[in-house]
């Protein structure tokens, strides 16, 4: 688990163009304003890649900080 969570973290701090110390799982995207929509999309399809996982299309916008991908990746 440990290792998925340090993966996720240095995705999101790649795409969203932050350092990976400024993050944590509870990073959330409604206070970032790096973490927009286009983010958001380049997000879902890293995650998808990275972790060979389906994120439902239905629940995209139900994802609101780092800590909600994770039930995808496990």
């Amino acid at each position: 688990m440990e290792n998925n969570t340090q993966k996720l973290l240095g995705i999101c701090s790649e795409i969203l163009e932050i350092e990976v110390t400024e993050l944590s799982l509870e990073t959330s995207r409604l206070v970032m304003e790096e973490w927009d929509s286009l983010a958001h999309i380049r997000l879902i399809a890293e995650m998808e890649e990275i972790f060979n996982c389906e994120i439902p299309i239905d629940s995209i916008t139900e994802i609101e900080k780092i800590s909600d991908f994770l039930q995808y990746i496990r």
